[in-house]
């Protein structure tokens, strides 16, 4: 279930389930920049977040005066996607509405994803149609992983994030207890450089919206490789990492984000929401630049 593209100098490999990126490899660094499962730390690498970002409170949302229920994330990440178009360093990956999303999920839909390769980047690109006759509410997210563990004798405390920008940020929180937003956010100063602890992500993860940067990196202290996330028009990024010792870290993209603990459930009145009318597009990009 797993297609591989390479040029001369990356490969990369996509699983068909949840149409994830599961392999990022640079031939001339020799590291492979994506996070690799390791028991008893998360076992997902880079799943795609659709129709929603994050939780909804009691797992439910509301349209058209009917209850509904979804997972976290959504189901986009589980979903067995088909492949459109493939070259060798280029593919189109799709998954289409049925019977049994539009009993969880009330609207045709089409969620088409590209990997592209350009010498040492690979861009990810989102398009999602609305099939529908009528307007339909979705969020849209990433989630990729990098490792911490670049070199053997790395460790995650080496690592730090570097934005393009010296940022006034604005960070909103997580209700600890709930895992939804409790309605509080502060400004924040981050000076070009975030470093890493497991301490940060004790309350979860670290979410902002609306940075200025367009560029966000992971970098080494002991070395010089290292991944960037080029980023056009996303309302939020989250980093996030278990706080149990795991040397990962996600870089996540958001258009959407968690319920609060006062949502209404309504999906059409929920926070960072994307409305979208019959017949029409919205697209999307990220994209990952090794070194």
């Amino acid at each position: 279930m797993k297609i591989t593209l390479e040029n001369e100098t990356l490969e990369i490999s996509i699983n068909k389930k949840g149409a994830e990126l599961n392999k990022l490899y640079a031939k001339k660094t020799n590291i492979d920049y994506l996070w690799s499962p390791k028991e008893p730390f998360w076992q997902r690498q880079s799943p795609i977040l659709f129709p929603i970002v994050g939780r909804l409170k009691e797992d439910q949302f509301i349209e058209n005066d009917t209850k509904y229920t979804l997972p976290k994330h959504g189901f986009a990440r589980d979903a067995v996607f088909t492949v459109l178009r493939q070259t060798k360093e280029s593919v189109t990956l799709a998954f289409n509405y049925s019977e049994k999303t539009l009993a969880i999920y009330p609207f045709k839909f089409n969620l088409e994803v590209t990997y592209s390769l350009r010498q040492n980047s690979v861009m990810v690109h989102f398009k999602v149609v609305n099939n529908d006759t009528k307007r339909m509410y979705f969020s849209l997210g990433a989630h990729p992983a990098f490792s911490c563990t670049m070199k053997p004798e790395d460790a995650f405390e080496d690592y730090y994030i570097a934005f393009d920008t010296a940022e006034n940020a604005s960070q909103l929180f997580l209700n600890k207890t709930t895992g939804f937003r409790n309605g509080k956010s502060k400004n924040v100063r981050i000076n070009k450089k975030l470093p890493l602890s497991h301490k940060l992500f004790e309350n979860d993860a670290l979410i902002f919206e609306n940075i200025e940067s367009k560029k966000v990196s992971l970098h080494s202290k002991k070395h010089k490789n290292g991944i960037h996330m080029h980023l056009p028009k996303w309302q939020y990024l989250a980093f996030w990492t278990q706080s149990t010792g795991a040397p990962f870290i996600c870089f996540e993209p958001w258009m959407g984000i968690n319920d609060a603990d006062t949502s209404n459930q309504i999906l059409s009145e929920k926070t960072g929401i994307i409305p979208l009318e019959p017949e029409q597009s919205y697209e999307n990009h990220y994209t990952l630049e090794v070194f």
